[in-house]
Order: structure tokens, then C-alpha cells, then sequence
């Protein structure tokens, strides 16, 4: 949207100005940028020095009330902004974000600070030291020059120099925060169920501790320090609260500090803080009237376990619990429909219910999963699975419809599941199974009966590291699409002015020196030429990444996922007799995006043994080999490839080859 640039002259409350002054004009705030011209702050002691402002022992204190008046730029927005300010909720700092379209050129540094500094004052901030201001948003320039990826990071521009802020008084329950932070980092995977979510009455749950383990931080809080805030106002520390007497409990003891008081559990168990959601399911009740440091104990009953009597019991793995649960009547699920336990180790006698949940390091299932149970466990051996297991080795006499992803799988039967692991080694392979492995495959018999219709898969889905590059991988792709659309945005905005831009300099460049030197004394022509400057160069350093994303995202596409094909060179796929029909290896394609592609297919003979390996596709001669093939592989590693060969190749790298 064009108008005329115009002036908030003298504002002391410039965000006001300028919604009055735009719905003036009829001009949305969201079409203009602002630039802070100058700005004058006047102290309501006539008798202070010059330099209370920076003084920190004059300027913190409550002897004076101040105002500030700002002389701001309004001109039409050229592009949308690349950066965020957050003022704290105290309002004691000031932190600043760039987006992944920032681009840091020397030449904008006075243009940003003028940026920044509308911004502030829009934000009501008090800018009574705009140097050290400049001089962080400077060192930010050059840290982002130095290293593009400190983009990502949030830099704090403005902190008060003297006042702290007030720290309430809270309790802490260690287990749950324990609990939510490692769920958090593990939430993520490449496919949508290959992670387990809390459960759903999570308010109802007990946590497992250790005996010794410290559960629970009562801190008093302090007051604080007085001074001003980064709006100028005087703040007063809070009055300190009266605290609390420690709540004698069964197996808690407790040690109290000036500033806190810390709780510890005497035995291993479930705990959970008393409230109206663990209260039924505590060992003792208690009548806690507003006390926050109440705690209570779970006790697993001896019989089998019941939804209506078993909260969710998370946090056993990290406590090293045992839990050993058994139903002595068939016809009762020693795991009752929703349970959800975690423990370090878990030996069950019985079948589950439907929707339970368990975690564990080490698992043993005598009996039979539920086709809606949800398992993560590092070992399991489990008589009959059919529904969800995520673990790293596992020993199944029967998966029946179940759905497995492993590190090493050995079965004794499979019928109509789907299993993804490195290796994977099965007795008696029956009907509508895929199976998906990265390195080893043997099946001792696909029977007569019931022994057809199965995809035998050669895939690095199979294994978890290249599932999770995949998962980086494509959120890289994701991330940096969104950027390079951002970056489309602000060169469509960039081209109209870049033509005039450009006139303008083959112009001066027609004058003489001596022309040059007259015309640039001229303020509104130099103006013009500076600015002109600091467009093309804008423009030019916006198209050079806009350039080396896209060459990125091609080469990440094209080149860098298709050549992790060739990692399966190794792979074997080995059957001692096919006595099924309509069975089949495969070659998975491996894309950026969500692909089911088979690059090869080749159907098993019928009565006959197979051994079935992969062969790289012989290079014509005198072609490089594929940079990437051999890169080492890891997940967490920059996928930026721009550096590499980013010539598409749609011919397989890898094929199957049948062994006599």
C-alpha cells in the first residue's frame, strides 16, 4: 500500500499516534514500518543531574516520575519483518527472535536500530541507554554474519539493570516435571504411532521414586530488588509471606534451608501430590486444607489390575521398579481395559485389556496383548501380540495383526502383521505380512496353508537411525520451504523499487566526480542514494540464499535421500522353502515425502528356497560415485547439502539379485 511517509512528532505515547494518525489517513498498522528518528526523555526533578539516567544509584529509586517523547518515521512497509521482540511478563527484559529469512548486512545496521527502536517505544520501553542498544544489536549482526544458525537463538536486547523481579512463593512435585520433560523429548517420530502419548486422565496419576530420592521443593520466594522496570516504573519488593511448618507424613522426611524446604521419599513406591484426583487411590487420606505439601503413596493390589482402581502409574522405568501381575482366572485380564503402567521391569501372567498401556525396560507377556495395547520396552518375549509393540529386541511366539517396530524381531509364527526392524528372524511365515528390514531377513518356511500374499521389504524404515534422519529430514524440507516462501515474499516486495533503484545509480554514474560530489551534498539525494544502495544489496544478498536453500532442498531431495539406498548392499533376505502363493520381495523406494513406492518387486517361486541379496547398479565409466552414499549417517547432524552435486538421478542405484 503506497502513501506518504509522515512524522509522529514529539508522541509520548507513540502506538496510540499511530493507530489515530493511520485510521486518519485509512491506512492499516499493518502496512506501514516505523523508524525512531529521536527521542528525549525528561526527568520531573529539575534538580538531577544530567547524567541520572545512566547513573543506576540515581535512576533506581522513587524520588521521580519521568516521560519520554519520540520523533518517529511512518513509511509505507516494504517487506513483512524478520524478526520478533517479547517483552518479559515483569517487563525487566527485552528479547529478540530473527526468522529464518534474516538476512544481516552491515548496511542495514542503522535502518535495524531505528527499526528496533520504534518498536520499543511502541512497546512503551524507556530507552535511556540507545547506545549499549546499538551496540547488542550490532554484536547480534555480526554473531548472525559469523554463524547463520544463531538465527535460531533468542538474544536478550535490553535487561534492567538493577531491578529483579519478585520469585513467588511455589511448590515443586520433582517426579511429575521429571516425567514431562523426558516425554517431551521423546514425543517425536517418524512414524505417527511409532511414539505412545500420556494417558488421558493424567491428573490422576502416581509416579515412580526411588527410596532417597528427592520428590518434592517447597521455595519460600523472595522479594526481589527494587528499581525500575524497562517501562520506567518503580517497583517495590513484595512483602515476604509467612512460611509454612513441614507436614509430618509416612516415608517422607524433609531438611529446611533459609529458602526452601526439601522432601524425600524413605521407600520406593508411586507417589503422587493429595488432591480430589489421587485421593481415591491413595493409601492413607488425608485432610490437607490448603497445605501443598501433602504427599500419598499407591499400593498395587495382589490381584489383577483394574481401571477403577489403578491410577496411571508413570515414571517406574527411572526409579528402577519391579512389577509382577498375575490373574489366576483365564477368563479376567490380569491388565484391565486402560491401565497404563510404566515400570523397569514387568512380568505379567495373563492377557491384557483393551487400550492398555505399558513401559518398560525389560517385559514378559505370559499370555496375549490386546489389539489396542500400546507396548514401548527395550526386551520383550510375549507369548501372543497383536496389537502396537515399539521395542529394540523382542522374542514372540505369536503375532497375530500385530504391528511391531524393532531393532532385532524373532518370531515363531506371524500372520497379517506389520514389522519393521534390522533384523528380523521367523519360523513359520503365514499370510498378509509385511515385513520391512534394513539388514537381515530369514523365514524358515511360508507354508501351504494360510502362507500367502506377504511383502518381504528391503527398507531402511527398518531401522530406527535412518527413520529418524528421515524424520529430521524432512522437517528441515518443511522448515526451510516456509523460508524460502518468506524470501519469495520479500523479493516480489524488493523488485518494483529495485528498477528505480537502479536508474537512479546509472544516472549518478553519467555525472562527473565533481557532479557526484555537488549532488551527494544534497540531503534528500544522498538519502536516495544510500537507500538505492542498500536495496540492490538487500536484493542481492536475499536472491544469493534464496539460491542456496533451493539448491539444498534439490540436492536433499534428489541426491542426498536416494543415494541412502545404496546402504542396503549388505542386506539378505534368505527363505528355506516358499510353499505360499502371490509372495514378494521388494525394494522400498526411499523419498522425502510419505511414499509406499516399490522400486523392484519380484515374485518367490513357488517350492523352492530363496536367497535373495541387493547388488549396486553398476556407474557408467568415467561417472562419479554419489557423494552421499557413504556419508556417515546422523540424525541430529546439519542436513544442509548445498555444497553437494545436486543433479537429479531417477535411475535405482540398487537392485535385487537372486543367489543359486
Amino acid at each position: 500500500m503506497e502513501f506518504a511517509p509522515f512524522l509522529l512528532l514529539d508522541t509520548d505515547s507513540p502506538l496510540e499516534s499511530l493507530q489515530s494518525e493511520c485510521q486518519k489517513r485509512a491506512i492499516s498498522t499493518d502496512n506501514v514500518q516505523c523508524l525512531l528518528q529521536k527521542h528525549h526523555i525528561t526527568l520531573s526533578d529539575p534538580n538531577l543531574p544530567s547524567h541520572a539516567l545512566l547513573d543506576d544509584t540515581l535512576y533506581h529509586t522513587n524520588s521521580f516520575t519521568l516521560r519520554q517523547s519520540c520523533d518517529i518515521l511512518v513509511r509505507p512497509k516494504l517487506i513483512d519483518s524478520t524478526y520478533t521482540l517479547t517483552l518479559s511478563s515483569d517487563k525487566d527484559k527485552v528479547f529478540m527472535r530473527c526468522l529464518d529469512s534474516f538476512i544481516a548486512l552491515d548496511e542495514m545496521e542503522q535502518e535495524l536500530c531505528a527499526q528496533v527502536g520504534a518498536d520499543l517505544a511502541m512497546l512503551g520501553v524507556i530507552l535511556r541507554d540507545i547506545q549499549s542498544l546499538h551496540a547488542r544489536l550490532q554484536e547480534l549482526l555480526r554473531a548472525i554474519k559469523r554463524e547463520p544458525k544463531m538465527r535460531e537463538q533468542e538474544f536478550c536486547i535490553m535487561e534492567s539493570s538493577v531491578y529483579i523481579p519478585p520469585s513467588p512463593m511455589r511448590f515443586r512435585f520433582l517426579p511429575q516435571e521429571s516425567y514431562q520433560a523426558l516425554h517431551q523429548a521423546q514425543a517425536r517420530s517418524f512414524f505417527s504411532d511409532e511414539s505412545i502419548p500420556p494417558p488421558s486422565k493424567i491428573e490422576e496419576a502416581f509416579y515412580g521414586v526411588d527410596s532417597g530420592e528427592l520428590v518434592g521443593v517447597y521455595e519460600f520466594g523472595d522479594g526481589g530488588v527494587a528499581g525500575r522496570n524497562l517501562l520506567g516504573e518503580y517497583c517495590t519488593p513484595s512483602a515476604t509471606k509467612q512460611r509454612i511448618i513441614p507436614s509430618e507424613q509416612e516415608h517422607i522426611t524433609h531438611k529446611a534451608y533459609d529458602d526452601r524446604i526439601e522432601y524425600f521419599s524413605q521407600v520406593q513406591g508411586f507417589i503422587a501430590l493429595h488432591n480430589q484426583f489421587t485421593a481415591p487411590f491413595a493409601k492413607k487420606s488425608h485432610n490437607t486444607g490448603e497445605q501443598a505439601d501433602i504427599f500419598c503413596f499407591y499400593t498395587l493390589p495382589s490381584s489383577p489390575l483394574k481401571s477403577t482402581q489403578t491410577p496411571p502409574l508413570l515414571g517406574g522405568i527411572q526409579a528402577h521398579i519391579t512389577l509382577s501381575i498375575e490373574s489366576s482366572d483365564s477368563s479376567i485380564d490380569a491388565l484391565g481395559d486402560g491401565v497404563y503402567i510404566e515400570a523397569e521391569h514387568i512380568e505379567i501372567s495373563g492377557d491384557l485389556g483393551s487400550s492398555t498401556t505399558i513401559k518398560a525396560r525389560h517385559l514378559v507377556i505370559n499370555g496375549a496383548t490386546h489389539k489396542s495395547s500400546k507396548i514401548l520396552t527395550q526386551s520383550a518375549k510375549i507369548l501372543t501380540h497383536r496389537g502396537l509393540l515399539i521395542t529394540q529386541d523382542c522374542t514372540i511366539k505369536n503375532v497375530d495383526s500385530g504391528k511391531i517396530y524393532a531393532k532385532s524381531a524373532r518370531i515363531q509364527e506371524a500372520r497379517a502383521s506389520s514389522i519393521y526392524a534390522k533384523s528380523i528372524h521367523i519360523d513359520r511365515l503365514r499370510s498378509a505380512n509385511s515385513c520391512h528390514f534394513s539388514t537381515q531377513l530369514q523365514v524358515q518356511e511360508i507354508p501351504k496353508s494360510h502362507g500367502d500374499d506377504n511383502a518381504l521389504i528391503f527398507s531402511l524404515l527398518g531401522s530406527s537411525d535412518y527413520r529418524d534422519y528421515l524424520y529430521n529430514a524432512r522437517a528441515y524440507h518443511r522448515d526451510k520451504s516456509q523460508t524460502l516462501a518468506r524470501i519469495d515474499s520479500t523479493l516480489n516486495a524488493l523488485l518494483p523499487k529495485l528498477s528505480s533503484a537502479q536508474v537512479f545509480l546509472q544516472k549518478l554514474q553519467g555525472f562527473t566526480k565533481e557532479q557526484q560530489a555537488i549532488a551527494l551534498k544534497e540531503a534528500k539525494f544522498s538519502q536516495t542514494y544510500a537507500e538505492s544502495l542498500l536495496l540492490i544489496k538487500l536484493y542481492k544478498a536475499t536472491l544469493a540464499r534464496k539460491n542456496a536453500l533451493q539448491k539444498s532442498l534439490h540436492t536433499l531431495a534428489h541426491t542426498t535421500i536416494p543415494a541412502l539406498q545404496t546402504r542396503l548392499a549388505n542386506a539378505r533376505l534368505c527363505i528355506g522353502n516358499v510353499l505360499g502363493f502371490e509372495n514378494y520381495a521388494h525394494i522400498q523406494k526411499l523419498e522425502l515425502g510419505p511414499s509406499e513406492i516399490m522400486s523392484e518387486s519380484l515374485l518367490l517361486e513357488y517350492n523352492k528356497s530363496a536367497v535373495i541379496t541387493i547388488a549396486k547398479v553398476k556407474e557408467p565409466s568415467g561417472q562419479a560415485s554419489t557423494p552421499n552414499a557413504q556419508a556417515s549417517l546422523d540424525s541430529s547432524a546439519s542436513l544442509d547439502s548445498s555444497s553437494l552435486d545436486s543433479s537429479a538421478s531417477h535411475t535405482p542405484l540398487i537392485h535385487l539379485k537372486v543367489e543359486q
